[in-house]
Formats: C-alpha cells, sequence, structure tokens
C-alpha cells in the first residue's frame, strides 16, 4: 500500500469513527468529556413523561439524583419522586403528590427536593414532605423502586428510645440508606432504624447532655457492613469535631479536633475546632470501609487558613486536596470555599475514590475524583465541557450538582444545566480512575 493510500485509509477510518461516535450519542445518549467520561442521558428537560399527555420532566439543580449499582432515584419539579435505569430506562414514579403519607397524618406527599429521597438496592428511602417547600416532614419511609406500598419506617407519632416521654420531631435530609439499616438525625440525636420499619435504636444520645459535651449529632453516614456511623458532633459552644460511632451505640473513636495535625501542612498548623470547619463527613462503601473522608479547615498563629479533603484510614490521617492543589484543566488552586457545595453534601465515597465538588481561580466549576490513598486529581466534567449536545453552562454558578449518595463507587449520577439555561439533565457516568 502506497504512502498516499494509507493516508487516505487512515482519513476515512477517523471520519467513520467519528461518525459512529455521534451516532452512538445520538442513539444512546453517551456524551464523551475530555477526560475520557462518557455520560449517559438519565432524564431531561427534552425527556417526556409516560403517560403524561405529552408533558416534560421539569427539572431543578435541587434534583440531585441518588444511585445504587443500576436504580436511580430524582424528584421531578412537579413534587413527583421516579426511578430509572442508569441509561434513563424504565422510568416509573414511585411518588406523587395524590399519595397519602402512611401513619394517619392525613396530609399527602409533597417531595420538592431530591435531597429528601436516597435509594439502596431495589428500595427508595425518602422522607414524606407534607408541605410545598418545606424543609421538614412527618417521617421516613420506604417504597420499592418499582413502585407499591409505601411503609412507615419511623414518624413524628413514636418516641424516641433515648427518651421514651418524648416523640420525635420533624424530619429532615440528614439521613443515610445503606446495607439493612437507615441512620438518621433528630432533636439533635443520631439513630438508626432497620429498612423493614420496627424499633429504632439510639446511636448518639442527647438525653443527659450539658453544656461543653460534645452530645450535639448530625450528618450521619453509615459503612457498607452496618456496623460504623461517621458524624460530625458539636459541643453547644460553636466547637464541633469528627467522630466514629457504633451504629448499636457507643462512640469508638475521634476522627478529626483542634488538636490534630492535618497532613500537607506547616508543623504549626492544626485542624481549626470551630463548629462549621469541620463537614462532609462520608465513610467509603466498599470493602475496605476504613476509609472516613471529611472536609476540614486548619490555621496557625498569623498564617493562610487552609482548606482541605481528609481521609482517616488505618494508617492515620492522608491529605486527598486542599487550597494549595493545582486543578486539573483549570486555572489555579481549588478555592476552599469551593468544596462545600449550596444545597447538597457535595462529598463521596466508594470503592477507594472520593469525589469532590472544586472552583477553581477564575470561579470555574467541576467535579473531580481522587483516589483515597492519595494521588493525582482526576477531572471528571467541568462548566464549559461538552456534554449531551451542548456544554455544561457557565452563567449559572452551581450548572453542576451531586451530591453523597449520587456515588455508590461505581456510578457517579449528578445534575447539569446546559450552556444559557436552555435545559437540563440527570446523567450517569462509570468512575474508573487510571
Amino acid at each position: 500500500m502506497s504512502k498516499v493510500t494509507r493516508q487516505v485509509v487512515h482519513t476515512l477510518m477517523a471520519a467513520a469513527a467519528g461518525i459512529a461516535l455521534t451516532m452512538a450519542s445520538l442513539i444512546g445518549g453517551t456524551s464523551a468529556a475530555s477526560a475520557g467520561f462518557k455520560f449517559k442521558t438519565v432524564v431531561d428537560t427534552s425527556t417526556a413523561v409516560p403517560r403524561g399527555g405529552g408533558a416534560l420532566f421539569g427539572l431543578t439543580l435541587g434534583s440531585a439524583p441518588a444511585v445504587s449499582g443500576n436504580n436511580v432515584v430524582f424528584t421531578a419539579n412537579n413534587e413527583e419522586i421516579w426511578t430509572a435505569s442508569t441509561t434513563g430506562r424504565g422510568l416509573v414514579r414511585v411518588i406523587s403528590p395524590n399519595m397519602r403519607i402512611p401513619g394517619g397524618h392525613g396530609a399527602t406527599f409533597h417531595q420538592d427536593y431530591g435531597t429528601f429521597v436516597q435509594v439502596h438496592g431495589d428500595t427508595v428511602v425518602l422522607v414524606g414532605l407534607d408541605c410545598s417547600l418545606c424543609n421538614s416532614g412527618m417521617g421516613l419511609y420506604a417504597v420499592p423502586v418499582a413502585g407499591g406500598t409505601v411503609k412507615r419506617l419511623v414518624d413524628v407519632n413514636l418516641a424516641r428510645p433515648d427518651n421514651p416521654e418524648q416523640n420525635f420531631g420533624r424530619f429532615g435530609d440528614d439521613f443515610d440508606a445503606n446495607g439493612a439499616h437507615v441512620v438518621f438525625a433528630n432533636s439533635g440525636g443520631v439513630y438508626a432504624v432497620r429498612v423493614v420499619g420496627g424499633r429504632s435504636n439510639v446511636v448518639t444520645d442527647v438525653a443527659n447532655c450539658t453544656l461543653g459535651d460534645y452530645c450535639g449529632f448530625g450528618l450521619p453516614t453509615l459503612d457498607s457492613l452496618d456496623s460504623e456511623v461517621l458524624l460530625k458532633a458539636s459541643n453547644g459552644l460553636s466547637n464541633g469535631r469528627i467522630e466514629l460511632a457504633r451504629r448499636a451505640g457507643g462512640l469508638i473513636t475521634i476522627v478529626a479536633d483542634g488538636a490534630m495535625h492535618p497532613p500537607n501542612t506547616p508543623r504549626a498548623y492544626r485542624f481549626d475546632e470551630f463548629f462549621g470547619s469541620f463537614d462532609l463527613p462520608v465513610i467509603d462503601r466498599s470493602a475496605d470501609h476504613n476509609n472516613r473522608v471529611f472536609k476540614g479547615e486548619s490555621a496557625a498563629a498569623s498564617a493562610p487558613r487552609i482548606y482541605g479533603i481528609y481521609n482517616f484510614g488505618s494508617a492515620g490521617h492522608i491529605g486527598l486536596v486542599d487550597s494549595t492543589t493545582p486543578v486539573p484543566g483549570g486555572t489555579g488552586a481549588f478555592s476552599g470555599s469551593g468544596f462545600v457545595g449550596p444545597g447538597a453534601r457535595s462529598l463521596a465515597a466508594g470503592n477507594g475514590i472520593v469525589i469532590f465538588r472544586g472552583i477553581d481561580a477564575t470561579g470555574k466549576l467541576g467535579i473531580y475524583a481522587v483516589r483515597a490513598s492519595g494521588g493525582a486529581i482526576t477531572k471528571i466534567i467541568a462548566q464549559g465541557d461538552p456534554i449531551n449536545g451542548t456544554t455544561v453552562d457557565t452563567a449559572e454558578p452551581q450548572s453542576l450538582v451531586f451530591r453523597r449518595e449520587g456515588f455508590d463507587g461505581t456510578t457517579l449520577v449528578f445534575v447539569a444545566q446546559y450552556a444559557g439555561n436552555t435545559g437540563r439533565g440527570v446523567f450517569s457516568t462509570q468512575v474508573v480512575l487510571p
């Protein structure tokens, strides 16, 4: 074959590959980012609602989805909860506003926020919101991903196990479903209940709390063995720390507090124990459940504050990323304030991988990954990157949203807003690091 002939063949093969990729995108709803991640459209604002008379799905940036295996759950802005596969097949409406909340409350579901719903295996767990745009609900409930009977797990009509004379208060989105149990924050404490319902138990107790004790708790996350709970604790004096407790009750260890030195910082630095400095605790849900990840801030006298994401494992603390780390594909280092996203707990871990939200020096938002053991940062997607035939909007500061329950160790799901605010979509991608 002559050199000219070979050049023609190579050109034709490249063109054919490009056509094939374009056709795959059109047929399968797949788009690829520069880092090699391919995104499947689960649903977007051009997707017709099944048996909806021609209506299209409405999605908000608060509709951050959750995933478990092949099951995705999300909230549409008509107050309905839907499930689907990670490729968008099998859309099922599991909760709608005309359904009554179990337990004799005399109210119906009004699910405006995606963060009030999770999925684990074949079960959807949700807060029963009884008012539109309210920030708390009647209790925790379970329903199969294929739809069916909604079951009460725990609600405001049941007594607290640490104080039988007092019922649980209204329920927020501060809960975590995994394995056979759900752990949840309520009335200052953390409790656990089986996914099939039954008696709840105390994880951390506030019954005999006095000012100065670390006995105000929240942000619980349950490990893959249903045995340990990572959470944030407060002493009521604006101080906080990260703790590890047993799901059946009892403190195991203090993971991070103001006496500890953050890795990859100068020797004089210590974690800041101010309550807002610790955030987003999450346990890696994999065979190695010893990865306990959290966001922390640190400082030293007359020195700049450092914001970071850390892992506490069998070898102690590991620094994964901080506000001195260069942003791959971006400008400068990560902004410390960018690690915490409004409206969603944007830090996830599983299978030895940590997913986090980051902002570069120009304000460009992205979703990034790093191994729980440390190493190079990988960009998954950022503002301006291609997706679904368009690009991620750069005008909306929060045009990419994901949350803790949006990564199961293999699959990441997130919401993206299209350029020019021309639409939004829920997307999935497989996360495999080099």
